[in-house]
């Protein structure tokens, strides 16, 4: 095999190798956009407020608003040779609330509001709540929890009396 053979043959070789190592490279550096991804739970509300209406009843709660519960601008991708493009992103899209009679919470409503007003317990039991701050990505803050609230005693449920001798 003459040298100019051999020459060819290595470049050639060469060649394919930085190929190969190029290709495989860039399959190793290509992601998704930053933007995509959120793993992030908004931060709890907080200041809990708990008011019960015997005459319904009803539990009527409010909260502040999680301090992730605000606008801020977030990238739409990647290019940013134009200063890049970007959305009106809110880090809350609901809040969660619990609710026990004691035993475990149970989801009672999602709302976007910072009040919920439960008229679906019963007067006599004594429940327990909880809020927490959802993101559209499903992830969910710490829980906020109140101190247990007792509806009153349970309605009288008393048969009529049947008089003597009926």
């Amino acid at each position: 095999m003459s040298r100019g053979n051999k020459a060819f043959t290595a470049g050639a070789i060469a060649l394919v190798i930085a190929f190969a190592w190029v290709g495989s490279a860039t399959a190793l550096t290509t992601s998704n956009s930053a933007a995509a991804t959120d793993e992030r739970a908004p931060v709890a509300p907080t200041e809990l407020v708990v008011d019960v209406d015997l005459g319904v009843p009803a539990v009527l709660l409010s909260w502040a608003a999680s301090p992730s519960d605000a606008v801020r601008q977030a990238p739409t991708g990647m290019d940013f040779t134009s200063n890049g493009t970007f959305v009106n992103v809110n880090d809350v899209a609901a809040y969660n609330v619990w609710r026990s009679d004691g035993g475990d919470f149970v989801l009672v409503a999602s709302v976007q509001d910072v009040a919920y007003n439960d008229e679906l317990v019963e007067a006599g039991v004594t429940y327990t709540y909880q809020v927490t701050a959802a993101d559209a990505g499903g992830n969910e803050s710490p829980a906020l929890e109140s101190a247990p609230v007792n509806l009153g005693p349970p309605p009288s449920g008393g048969s009529p009396t049947t008089p003597p001798g009926a």
